[in-house]
């Protein structure tokens, strides 16, 4: 990778930030798995694989970039852009279910 590639970042007012997918975050490791609803059977599987637990893991989505966002962040994001198709929990904290 070289130097230009490692400091790029994002410019959400180019490209307007959109939540992609269900993510769960390693709460001391950082560690991000991705997946179409949290714990599906795609994020058990990298959990199994990198030999970690399913527990200790926060939940939220990631953006078309890979950049974490916990529930509530993700719900300003999917409002914004006009992605959430259905009423599924209280406003405020997205569940992949509001996606579709």
């Amino acid at each position: 990778m070289s130097a230009d590639e490692s400091n790029w970042r994002p410019d959400y007012s180019v490209t307007p930030r959109r939540v992609v997918c269900a993510a769960n975050r390693h709460k001391t490791k950082g560690i991000i798995i991705c997946g179409a609803r949290h714990w599906d059977k795609l994020m058990r599987g990298q959990v199994k694989a990198m030999g970690e637990k399913p527990i200790g893991w926060d939940q939220g989505f990631v953006d078309q970039f890979g950049d974490w966002m916990n529930r509530e962040e993700a719900w300003k994001v999917a409002a914004d852009q006009h992605q959430i198709v259905r009423e599924v929990s209280s406003p405020g904290t997205l569940y992949s279910e509001n996606l579709y």
